[in-house]
């Protein structure tokens, strides 16, 4: 296991050091933008062929060499545990969590041909009551909230899912995919909080804002493994959760000239963000993160594990670029 650990990270260098990165916007642009929608603007055929999309990989066996991975869903989940004191808290925040939804919807594509854009989960439609969404149905949504000592979600798809990664990015034993629904947590998920965040005018001030507030109230109110910053994207919620968060900065970004060139923060977290304790990024990532210093720069490489090749934040700024070829609607 040490070797091929090793190995995985000694890749991972090479990957960062052949990202060549430039710092120019991306030129260009798609012609044919994957359609983002509502969860509750699909239809319940849509909403099964994303469904079963997930599922797919869950069951697809593990294909790019993440050290004690079972599935593709492990392989995904892995590259968020692999460097969360890097991505959170930090500059890079926001365009990291865009293109890992790109990641999700490429091997939604690649692995089980599915093309329909990862839908976003409208919080702020109901975030007076958590229960107030048909998202939680059993038979054309996530399944509900999670029941006994150890909340384990017994209805919907993805009852008696498991997973592998603890928050070291180490495979241990299995454990169920977890939820403990909480009201008064999602409620920082109301209108009032994202006209907050909309309000504010430098990138700094509204990454902080949306991170703190909208952000995180829709991981503690689902609870359990969505509470927990590291093993998140275990629960299938996580990516309509965070396309709705990318949808409001996507928002932001068109509210005002050059925004789509705005880039800020510190490359490492601190203690102000309660992430201090997890330790710093290791050289794999810092010696070759392209700011050559301790500010996020438009020069910041992207690390997908391998699963997509490395992209700077400026490739990733604008939802329209050939990188991203997404919409929301």
């Amino acid at each position: 296991m040490g070797v091929i650990r090793s190995l995985v990270v000694a890749l991972s260098v090479l990957c960062l050091v052949d990202s060549k990165p430039t710092g120019k916007r991306q030129a260009g642009g798609c012609s044919s933008p994957v359609q983002r929608r509502a969860w509750n603007n699909l239809s319940d055929q849509e909403k099964q062929a994303y469904i079963q999309a997930d599922k797919c990989l869950q069951n697809t066996p593990a294909a790019y060499g993440i050290p004690g991975a079972r599935t593709i869903w492990d392989e995904l989940q892995y590259v968020h545990i692999r460097q969360a004191n890097f991505i959170h808290g930090v500059g890079a925040f926001l365009p990291w969590h865009r293109y890992y939804i790109k990641l999700h919807e490429s091997l939604l594509s690649r692995h089980c041909g599915y093309n329909g854009g990862n839908p976003y989960w409208r919080e702020a439609d109901h975030a007076n009551s958590i229960w107030a969404t048909n998202l939680w149905d059993a038979t054309n949504g996530m399944g509900g909230d999670g029941q006994g000592e150890q909340r384990c979600v017994a209805d919907g798809p993805f009852a008696g899912l498991t997973l592998i990664y603890n928050a070291a990015a180490q495979a241990a034993a299995p454990y169920c995919l977890a939820r403990e629904f909480s009201v008064a947590d999602f409620q920082e998920a109301g209108q009032s909080h994202i006209d907050e965040c909309f309000a504010k005018t430098s990138y700094w001030e509204a990454m902080q804002c949306y991170g703190n507030a909208v952000h995180w109230a829709g991981h503690a109110g689902v609870g359990r493994v969505m509470e927990d910053a590291m093993l998140a994207p275990g629960d299938p919620v996580f990516f309509l959760h965070h396309a709705n968060l990318d949808r409001l900065y996507w928002e932001w970004q068109r509210a005002s000239p050059g925004r789509l060139n705005e880039i800020a923060g510190p490359n490492t977290p601190g203690a102000e963000f309660g992430v201090d304790t997890w330790g710093r990024p290791g050289p794999e990532f810092t010696a070759f993160s392209g700011d050559n210093g301790g500010e996020t720069t438009l020069n910041h490489v992207l690390w997908m594990a391998g699963m997509l090749p490395n992209a700077t934040i400026s490739q990733v700024l604008d939802i329209h670029s050939e990188t991203n070829c997404a919409d929301y609607v």
